[in-house]
């Protein structure tokens, strides 16, 4: 596969076209294994020498990692308004007579 249609497909995969919600009780999970993983990446570094593809590594789990903290992002951001939305449905009904 060439390089540039892998990017594009990538880029595909992540616009606003194609919105998935993570499950409500894998977001803090998620979010706390791509940190450790981050971490641990880095205290991994720092203990072995540098190589010619390390940087490559680096750059693409890092941008791995940004990729799944936005979709916790996304996915919370989705379910904070479902909640004010289903807040307001029950304020608008104790109104009604």
């Amino acid at each position: 596969m060439n390089i540039g249609l892998c990017c594009r497909h990538l880029l595909k995969r992540y616009s606003d076209r194609h919105q998935a919600v993570i499950c409500k009780n894998w977001i803090l999970p998620l979010r706390l294994a791509v940190l450790s993983s981050l971490f641990g990446h880095l205290f991994w570094r720092a203990c072995h020498p540098v190589v010619f593809y390390t940087a490559a590594i680096i750059i693409i789990h890092s941008i791995v990692a940004l990729l799944l903290l936005a979709e916790c992002r996304k996915s919370e951001k989705y379910y904070s308004t479902i909640n004010d939305f289903e807040r307001r449905e029950a304020v608008m009904k104790d109104d009604l007579p």
